[in-house]
């Protein structure tokens, strides 16, 4: 073994009798799973059974209420469509879409945190809101009974169920924009212009909903507590995912670009201890002498340093498990 430092540490060289053994790099780390804490076997299999569950339930119960409406009305496509403009109705349909596309990624290549869902969570974080909505607005200002299995799963069951995804399982809205809930919440506009047309248009049959009236004097108002009611709800679910960071060590999770091209997979116990990671370092050899600057060759008081290494050839490489 050979070093190219003058500046030896004694502590570095293997004692008398201890074989040498060599150092693997391991495969590089990816920008994704660098944000990200790994997913296990079992919390990916509960992951994706509860999103299977939930994409079928939203999936059914959207269909089953607009294809009611569309028998009810004679097999009229209006009747269909003014079913299909329901916040009730439009919810499962976005929760359907988001919950589905995260179960098809059990088809990406890569890890299982891979698998599990994408990098950042806004839109299942809106179909969440959205749903939450649902459900409260439903209990508290509707009917708040439920007749029907489809009324069950989209104004109780759904909501439940994606409340628990998003507190429980779900990773990724543990890296949300603080400014995520103000993009939820706007997100909402495009949706009360379309329900004021509805309500306004002639032979639309009025507003859908009594407490939202665009024809009331307090019709502005109420919307405005509805945005606010958006807002305050998204927050409370950007907040579960920022403590959640906080409790699982995610917050601290080392970025990309702060991690070096190759990890170094040491199996002396000299290496064990005293190399440290360069992100500066030629990912082509070993572990180099750490500096303030980054740059190798150079020692600063209080800071460990290990010599360049060049693993011998032959060694084998195998992939650094990160699912």
């Amino acid at each position: 073994m050979s070093y190219s430092n003058t500046h030896q540490d004694p502590r570095d060289v293997p004692s008398f009798g201890q074989e040498d053994r060599p150092v693997a790099l391991a495969t590089p780390v990816s920008e994704f799973d660098s944000i990200h804490v790994p997913t296990s076997p079992p919390i990916f299999g509960m992951t994706l059974i509860l999103r299977i569950v939930i994409a079928g339930m939203a999936g059914w119960s959207a269909y089953a209420m607009v294809h009611n409406a569309y028998n009810r009305g004679g097999g009229s496509w209006e009747s269909a469509f003014d079913q299909a403009i329901y916040f009730t109705t439009f919810s499962v349909v976005i929760v359907a879409l988001a919950y589905g596309l995260s179960v098809l990624r059990v088809i990406v290549p890569g890890s299982l945190r891979r698998k599990t869902e994408g990098n950042y969570g806004w839109f299942r974080g809106l179909a969440v809101l959205m749903s939450v909505m649902t459900g409260i607005i439903f209990a508290a200002l509707l009917d708040g009974t439920y007749p029907d299995l489809r009324g069950l799963f989209a104004h109780l069951l759904v909501p439940i169920l994606v409340a628990i995804d998003w507190v429980f399982l779900g990773r990724n809205q543990e890296k949300l924009h603080p400014a995520t809930p103000f993009l939820w919440a706007a997100l909402i506009l495009p949706y009360l212009a379309v329900y004021w047309w509805d309500a306004e248009r002639e032979g639309g049959g009025g507003p859908m909903y009594n407490f939202l009236n665009p024809a009331s004097s307090d019709f502005l108002q109420t919307v405005l507590m509805l945005l606010a009611g958006f807002l305050i709800a998204g927050y409370v679910l950007w907040g579960i995912g920022r403590l959640k960071a906080l409790i699982t060590g995610t917050s601290t999770t080392i970025p990309y670009s702060h991690v070096a091209s190759y990890q170094v997979v040491p199996n002396s116990q000299a290496a064990l201890n005293y190399h440290r990671y360069d992100p500066n370092a030629d990912p082509r050899f070993g572990v180099h002498e750490q500096t303030a600057q980054g740059s190798p060759g150079q020692r600063h008081p209080g800071q460990e340093h290990t010599a360049n290494y060049h693993p011998p050839q032959g060694t084998q490489h195998y992939p650094h498990d990160r699912s």
